[in-house]
């Protein structure tokens, strides 16, 4: 018998697709290329699926949609959230956390909304975060750490100064993000670090122990 695997019903992708929008206008295809790139692959919709959603979101008035023209090519239909869809999003959102938290805890992998959740649930402080999550949600994922008092983040996430200008930029306002909120970074791009007690990377000494580790998720954002 093959393994169970995940699926994604109606409701869940509807709520990928006003996430997606949320961030600024987009067709169809684009939708459908930024869904499997940043998900690297796991989800990977068919056009035949995304075209009528966004048609029935728009009739829904959640999104509100846009011919336009392009140069040697068909037209282009273009969607942004309307402020009914901004308050979809909010209440899937909140309900997708929900729904993610306890099927995990069903499957003995608890996850937390937030950092400051899961230190309030374990009862104990976090002494180092690595955050792994999409390049564009690092600086809210700094912030998150900030507000929890954890001093050392790893962030192993790519896509900042080694992608370009715009990487450039997005380090920098991770960086003064940490600054504020007196957090230490590790990375970008970056498994972390390890030191040894004779500063010779030997794998018959011992290394030193840099900070203890708390066993936790924290549930990603929709």
């Amino acid at each position: 018998m093959a393994n169970p695997e995940p699926r994604l019903d109606r409701g869940d992708y509807t709520l990928l697709l006003l996430a997606l929008l949320a961030q600024g206008e987009r067709y169809g295809y684009e939708l459908v290329a930024e869904l499997r790139t940043r998900s690297e692959s796991v989800i990977d919709l068919p056009e035949g699926t995304v075209y009528p959603a966004l048609r029935r979101l728009e009739r829904q008035g959640l999104l509100r949609g846009r011919w336009v023209d392009v140069q040697g090519a068909p037209r282009r239909r273009y969607y942004a959230l309307t402020s009914k869809g901004e308050r979809a999003l909010a209440g899937g959102r909140e309900a997708w956390r929900r729904f993610v938290s306890a099927a995990d805890t069903v499957l003995g992998l608890p996850a937390y909304p937030s950092v400051a959740a899961a230190c309030g649930a374990t009862g104990e402080p976090v002494d180092l975060a690595l955050v792994m999550v999409a390049a564009a949600r690092v600086p809210d994922a700094v912030d998150d750490c900030a507000a929890a008092g954890v001093p050392v983040a790893v962030v192993m996430s790519s896509g900042f100064a080694e992608a370009g200008d715009e990487g450039t930029a997005l380090q920098a306002e991770v960086v003064r993000r940490a600054a504020a909120g007196r957090v230490r970074l590790v990375g970008p791009n970056c498994i972390g670090t390890v030191g040894f007690a004779t500063g010779q990377q030997n794998r018959d000494q011992a290394p030193l122990s840099i900070c203890k580790c708390v066993n936790l998720r924290v549930a990603p954002a929709s």
